[in-house]
């Protein structure tokens, strides 16, 4: 009975580290909680909010386009 119930523990603990360090923990949730589902670029002083929008559009399938991101990294990103 003992060792089941140590077979238990480390099984549920090793599930939890798993989902601790899913790839999908790293995601930015920006991108998911907004709506942008498809990143392009990287936004710079070459490439601005307004362009970035516009490249965007001019890809059909996407109705609106923006540099998003944390910190000093800003990836112009699609929405649908």
């Amino acid at each position: 009975m003992k060792m089941t119930k140590v077979f238990v523990n480390f099984v549920l603990i090793v599930v939890l580290a798993v989902s601790l360090f899913s790839s999908e923990v790293f995601a930015s949730p920006a991108i998911n909680i907004l709506g942008y589902d498809y990143c392009i670029d990287t936004c710079s002083k070459a490439l601005i909010e307004p362009q970035c929008k516009d490249k965007c559009l001019s890809k059909q399938q996407y109705s609106d386009g923006a540099c998003i991101g944390s910190g000093k990294v800003l990836q112009c990103c699609c929405k649908k």
